[in-house]
């Protein structure tokens, strides 16, 4: 202790170097701030690279095959990979590539990128090319709005888009990429209509070639004329459908015009994906992506400077429509901390005013809070964390500032009596605040120790938690550094000691404390077997309470996910998503609703037609009617869904939350059931019952199997012999049956600063046998397909999902009005009683599996910290008894937080947890501050009835002020209601509850064993 002595000594001596060294540190930590970047949460997803390849026209299990198997292949090799899964669909292939944590997102996606061009040499040309998806996360998806015109088309609406508003987005420095639902490339379609072409005996690649050679563009060089020259250039290009309607198509007979066998349109290209908004029709809806590790704030401020600069330009009647802007809910998060931080500072300073009876004394335990706060801002930037809800929002000052109150009380309460110069009553103070030195060491040391455990939890209970204990630990250390240094330097410049003065509270506290000491030290048997008591009962509710990994954060506006059969179509998707639009928009508590169907035209987010997002834009929570609580509006939602658009199956989720849960395991419910093995059908049949086991479990919601009906398909199974026959090869038929659905591109023609494609298509409709589709022959003339080709009806499946090799379906369901732990107990238990086939298992995911994995580790981890603490304590007194006697404040602690969860109706989750490994350190600091005077007075007098009474009532303000201000400090977070407040709340209330019984035990029940298990002064002497 040596070196902290002459630490405040020399700060002392020194104080105004010392105090313009504050002063330089304070404008640091101001400065610092400007480069401080904030966001609602913390990013819990893990270090993942996206690999996306579109196939048009391939069925799920072809892109299976032929795109998703050869990657797989190629990637499972690489270093650092965790997780492979895969997702194959109808027209797209996509593989999440998931690293070990703390893998430089950069150099994973330049690993996969060098893997991809091995795979790409077994892709077929046909089936697309693999690209890597933006490098954005869980919270990537910043900004999200509609393009709508009751005046152009949607495929104007795309170019319009993509000539004036993706390009000014992707130029905001942070922004990776702007993706977009529906729209579709503006092309010129030409629609062959069969009958026609079969009366006219035109085949189809008579028309593909009458088109190319009606194209072109050539160079004639120049004619020299005097002086000048003219440049010549030849120009074919029907831009136009009455111009490429002209175009003749020889005939064995004569010639047919294009426009006689073929309906030709401006029209756009296929897309697998839909946009519409506020139950208006389609629009397109456009997504802003952050990028990995950018400002959410700046960036979205910028987003918005940009959109205000396009609408000036946009064409009359084109508008752009906010549905999500990420902005909105940082500032409601941060109002939410700032709010909680606010009034605990306020609550913190009124306490130390009315204990220490000083304002000096309390204005500089005060003025340690912002420069410790300044502290962590500077470590937080130094290390690249954000600040965000869990980083800031869990901070207590009262805790902070613990040790500096032990140091400023000891000084304040320090008896001069006599007259002493100017000189002698500094060196008092710096004796007085050099006695608390060691115990102030050794109790706020163990607060910093019991939250390095937080910092070694890994998975997403770390990058949840991490942050928070960061700030702590940082805060924590700042305010331990000032306190052997800023605060003597200060005090003995505007601390005048004032000896056993005690304020009005303090002594009315005091006078009620006193009979209780008293009356507990002569019966020791009654304060022990209430300590008792109390831990017992808390035991057997814990036992009995519920268990959530973490409580849902409330993100303030929702996503109501939906489901139909596989084979919808686009026209019929759009019709139930803008009925869906309007019965939610119906709500007073809604402001916008707008829907995106499918997949963007980069496929990141990998749905079909008969998947939907429906982002519902809520107004602010003081304007609602229908409920109160987002969940009573989720309920109010869900049931007039069910009653007046049946059909669909509905999940409700959150904008981040289902990023998050798509991102972290593929799933976006509190619960995932895999379902493992080889046969299609067989996992079809074992999902179906699993889900509808999980539908008899109380408290299941939103259960939904997967998407497991068939997809129609026609398949043209092609005969070789038969088109030999012929002079036929393949090729010359697949051309044809690739017009019937995506059409084939024959060329572009130029309108305005665009070159737009010309597709030939086939018009087929039921009521024309594919196997009549005329085949033309390299000799002339044609047949119909079914000459050489046999044509049947066959269904595939909607999607095939992969992990670990191995294919899976997943069953999904929420939970509302009950615990997670509970039911998924129950349900494991009803789902294990089915008979599964050899070859294939069952696991659990989802947030169940976050839960019982932070569980595992808090297991072991919590026990360290335990052990830990009580190795500290033996350290700082040699003495077991004494260490096992302060060490009785954990489990009493503990007791105080389950009761008061309890009465809370608040389940155990990984935020109560924390709180009470926080609450450990709390509790066991002012058993040190206590026991640590009480054995100085033991080797004193020799008594130790007498010297655990007399500490007690010494040490009965400094005690019941760090509890105080550490409790009081908590209390606007356990208390909150606002964006983010569920997280809080839980950790808060464990505290408060906690510190009431440590507190209890510390001056009550301490006091009262010490006196009964350290007979004499030698007992303790002996052990050191």
């Amino acid at each position: 202790m040596w070196l902290l002595e002459k630490t405040i000594e020399k700060s002392v001596q020194h104080r105004m170097f010392v105090l313009i060294g504050v002063l330089a540190f304070a404008a640091l930590g101001i400065f610092s701030l400007r480069f401080v970047t904030f966001d609602a949460f913390p990013d819990l997803t893990n270090v993942q690279v996206q690999v996306v390849t579109a196939s048009p026209g391939m069925a799920s299990e072809e892109t299976e095959l032929l795109v998703t198997l050869p990657i797989e292949r190629e990637l499972s090799g690489v270093p650092g990979v965790t997780e492979l899964r895969s997702l194959s669909r109808t027209g797209i292939s996509s593989i999440a590539v998931v690293f070990e944590d703390g893998t430089d997102l950069w150099h994973a996606r330049q690993l996969v990128k060098e893997r991809l061009d091995g795979a790409r040499d077994a892709i077929p040309e046909a089936a697309g090319q693999p690209e890597l998806g933006p490098p954005a996360t869980g919270l990537g998806e910043v900004f999200q709005f509609t393009v709508s015109s009751d005046r152009h088309t949607k495929y104007e609406l795309d170019r319009i888009f993509k000539r004036d508003i993706q390009p000014r987005l992707l130029a905001v420095d942070g922004i990776v990429e702007v993706n977009a639902w529906g729209g579709g490339e503006p092309q010129l379609h030409v629609r062959l209509d069969p009958y026609k072409l079969a009366a006219h005996d035109v085949s189809v690649g008579e028309v593909q070639a009458a088109i190319r050679s009606s194209l072109g563009l050539t160079a004639g060089g120049a004619i020299i004329g005097g002086p000048e020259q003219v440049l010549v250039r030849a120009l074919a290009n029907p831009a136009t459908p009455d111009e490429l309607g002209a175009i003749a198509v020889p005939t064995e007979d004569d010639e047919v015009y294009l426009r006689d066998i073929a309906t030709i349109e401006d029209a756009g290209a296929l897309t697998v994906g839909l946009g519409s908004a506020d139950a208006e029709g389609e629009a397109l809806f456009a997504v802003a992506q952050l990028l990995s590790g950018a400002d959410a704030l700046s960036v979205v401020d910028e987003i918005r400077e940009r959109i205000e600069e396009v609408e000036q330009i946009l064409p009359e009647g084109v508008e752009i429509g906010v549905v999500y802007d990420r902005k909105k809910l940082v500032g409601n998060t941060l109002s939410t901390v700032t709010k909680s931080l606010i009034e605990g500072g306020v609550l913190v300073i009124l306490v130390l005013l009315l204990m220490l009876g000083d304002i000096r004394a309390g204005l500089l335990v005060a003025s340690v809070i912002p420069l410790s706060m300044l502290g962590a801002f500077l470590g937080l930037n130094a290390l690249g964390y954000t600040g965000n809800l869990m980083s800031l929002g869990a901070i207590d000052f009262g805790l902070i500032v613990d040790g500096t109150i032990v140091v400023v009380e000891s000084i304040v309460a320090l008896h001069l009596g006599k007259q002493l110069t100017e000189k002698q009553r500094r060196q008092a103070m710096v004796e007085q605040a050099q006695t608390v030195a060691g115990p102030v060491l050794f109790a706020v040391g163990i607060l910093i120790l019991v939250y390095i455990p937080i910092l070694t939890m890994w998975g997403v209970e770390g990058k949840l938690f991490r942050p928070m204990a960061l700030t702590v630990l940082l805060a924590l250390s700042t305010a331990l550094v000032l306190s052997y240094t800023y605060v003597p330097a200060a005090s003995s410049l505007i601390i005048e000691p004032k000896g056993e003065h005690k304020t009005w509270l303090a002594d009315k506290l005091s006078r009620l404390y006193e009979p209780v000491l008293d009356h507990a030290m002569s019966k020791p048997l009654v304060p022990v077997l209430a300590a008792v008591g109390a831990f017992g009962a808390s035991a057997v509710l814990a036992i009995n309470m519920g268990i959530e990994f973490v409580p849902q954060l409330q993100e303030g506006d929702i996503v109501v996910q939906t489901a139909r059969v596989p084979s919808i179509s686009p026209d019929k998707a759009l019709e139930e998503a803008t009925r869906i639009e309007k019965i939610i928009g119906e709500f007073p508590e809604v402001e916008r609703v707008a829907s995106r169907t499918g997949a963007p035209g980069l496929a990141t987010d990998p749905m079909g037609l008969e998947e939907s997002d429906i982002l519902v834009k809520l107004a602010p929570r003081d304007e609602w009617v229908t409920a109160q609580t987002q969940q009573g509006l989720v309920n109010a939602i869900s049931k007039r869904l069910e009653t007046e658009a049946p059909g669909a199956a509905l999940t409700f989720t959150q904008p981040i939350e289902m990023r998050f849960n798509e991102m972290l395991e593929g799933i976006t419910s509190d619960v995932g059931v895999k379902v493992f093995g080889p046969d299609l059908d067989t996992l079809i049949d074992i999902s179906e019952q699993i889900a509808a086991t999980l539908e008899e479990v109380p408290g299941a919601a939103d259960v939904t199997p997967p998407a497991i009906e068939g997809v129609p398909n026609l398949e043209v199974d092609l005969d070789a012999a038969k088109l030999a026959r012929y002079g036929l090869v393949a090729e010359d038929v697949m051309d044809v049956v690739a017009g019937i659905q995506r059409g084939t591109s024959v060329g572009t023609v130029r309108r305005g600063q665009f070159r737009d494609a010309i597709v030939v298509k086939l018009d087929y409709r039921n009521d024309f046998p594919l196997t009549d589709l005329p085949i033309t022959l390299p000799q002339g003339g044609s047949i119909p397909l079914g000459e050489v080709a046999d044509v049947r009806e066959v269904t595939s499946p909607a999607i095939i999902e992969r992990e670990a090799n191995s294919r899976r379906f997943i069953v999904q369901a929420n939970v509302r009005g009950r615990d997670l732990g509970g039911f998924v107990q129950e349900a494991q238990e009803k789902v294990g009683a089915l008979d599964l086939p050899d070859g294939y298992w069952v696991e659990w995911s989802g947030k169940y599996e976050q839960l019982r994995a932070a569980a595992s580790r808090t297991a072991v981890s919590v026990p360290i910290v335990l052990f830990l603490i009580l190795g500290v304590l033996y350290v700082a007194f040699r003495s077991w008894r004494i260490a096992l006697l302060i060490f009785l404040n954990v489990p009493v602690a503990a007791s105080g937080g389950i009761i008061i969860l309890w009465l809370r109706d608040l389940p155990i989750s990984m935020s109560a947890i924390v709180g009470l490994i926080a609450l450990f350190g709390i509790a066991v600091m002012n058993g040190i501050v206590l026991l640590s005077r009480t054995r100085e007075l033991h080797k004193e007098t020799g008594d130790a009835h007498q010297a655990a009474h007399k500490s007690a009532e010494e040490r009965f303000r400094p005690v019941l002020m760090t509890a105080f201000v550490a409790g009081i400090g908590f209390l606007p977070m356990a208390l909150q209601t606002g964006v983010g407040a569920e997280v809080q709340r839980p950790l808060a209330t464990v505290v408060i509850g906690g510190l009431v019984t440590s507190t209890l035990l510390t001056l009550v029940v301490v006091p009262t064993l010490y006196a009964r298990l350290i007979k004499r002064s030698g007992r303790e002497q002996q052990t050191e």
